[in-house]
């Protein structure tokens, strides 16, 4: 996983301190490291401060979003999902050398939460205090703004409160391939996959080699929802239920 030139830039658009700004530094390969530099008094600058490149620095940050309250522990299982992914860029340490750029529980300071109402939906509002490396912080914001886009994803909401699950297919449904509609497969799961700053659901599927009391599959892959098709027998079981 990897962070876009985009998403690092952006953060010079008000989210760091103002004498703090943050750059994309392609390498000879395809990774891109997160550099800092710091404007600092200089008495031999004709301005009076000078820009100087610098270690990655340790900031504050508050990020705040709201949930609705019946789907939060769904919106955490993506976030855990997506947080065990390690980042490919780098970022400079203090003696010049460069590390991969890492999440900690420890960056967080404390978690608030705050119950709200809005359009007769139940909402969980949590603001995450971060004390931490900028990098990570960075980091941490990346995932849970692309948790908020997967989850938008998944469900909506209309005015009356109402809940809609926008997926084709649901974890559990019977499906098929349309190339081969006499082999069922199970939706076991669902792949969010983040790629060039597009949010891309996959579904995690396996053959139904037999059902009964024990099912057995075959081979799990992943598709896109193009790929897929209900299941006739699947649905035919639906109507005589």
């Amino acid at each position: 996983m990897q962070l876009t030139d985009v998403d690092i830039m952006k953060w010079n658009g008000g989210r760091l301190p103002h004498n703090i700004m943050v750059f994309a530094k392609y390498t000879n390969t395809t990774d891109i490291n997160i550099e800092f530099s710091i404007n600092e008094l200089s008495y031999n600058s004709p301005t009076g401060m000078s820009n100087f490149k610098c270690p990655d620095p340790i900031i504050d940050f508050r990020f705040t979003f709201s949930i609705a309250k019946d789907r939060s522990d769904f919106f955490f299982e993506i976030l855990d999902k997506l947080k065990v992914r390690s980042f490919d860029n780098k970022k400079m340490n203090k003696n010049g050398t460069y590390d991969k750029v890492k999440i900690s529980e420890k960056d967080i300071s404390n978690i608030e939460q705050t119950e709200h109402r809005v359009l007769n939906t139940d909402y969980i509002r949590y603001t995450y205090n971060f004390s931490a490396y900028a990098s990570s912080i960075i980091a941490w914001i990346y995932l849970l703004e692309a948790t908020i886009e997967f989850f938008s994803k998944i469900w909506g909401y209309d005015k009356d409160g109402v809940e809609h699950n926008l997926l084709k297919y649901s974890i559990g449904s019977i499906v098929s391939k349309p190339n081969d509609k006499s082999v069922d497969y199970l939706v076991l799961d669902l792949h969010y996959d983040l790629r060039g700053g597009a949010y891309i659901i996959n579904y995690v599927i396996a053959e139904m080699i037999s059902t009964g009391s024990i099912i057995k599959y075959g081979d799990i892959e992943r598709e896109i929802e193009d790929n897929l098709c209900w299941s006739r027998n699947g649905r035919i079981d639906d109507i005589l239920n």
